[in-house]
């Protein structure tokens, strides 16, 4: 009764949910939507934006840039620094 089940089932379904939520895969979308492009147009034209952005960002997907050394000038207790007398 009911559907047929398959070896690993749940693991095979997370891994494509995770696949449709990349970054490639929301650029084709986006493309195929305002473009009207066909699938395959849409992945290779993805492809290259997403190679552009790489170049133009030094950094891969999902990595933040975060200048924790300039926080050090901004420390109220710093000795000798800009903590307000008292």
């Amino acid at each position: 009764m009911g559907r047929q089940c398959f070896y690993r089932q749940k693991i095979v379904t997370q891994a494509r949910s995770v696949e449709a939520k990349t970054l490639v895969s929301y650029l084709v979308g986006e493309i195929r939507s305002r473009r009207e492009l066909a699938p395959e147009e849409a992945a290779l034209v993805a492809e290259d934006a997403l190679e552009y952005l790489m170049h133009l960002a030094d950094r891969g997907p999902g990595q933040i840039d975060f200048p924790a050394i300039l926080g050090l000038d901004a420390h109220w207790g710093a000795p000798g620094g800009t903590s307000p007398s008292r």
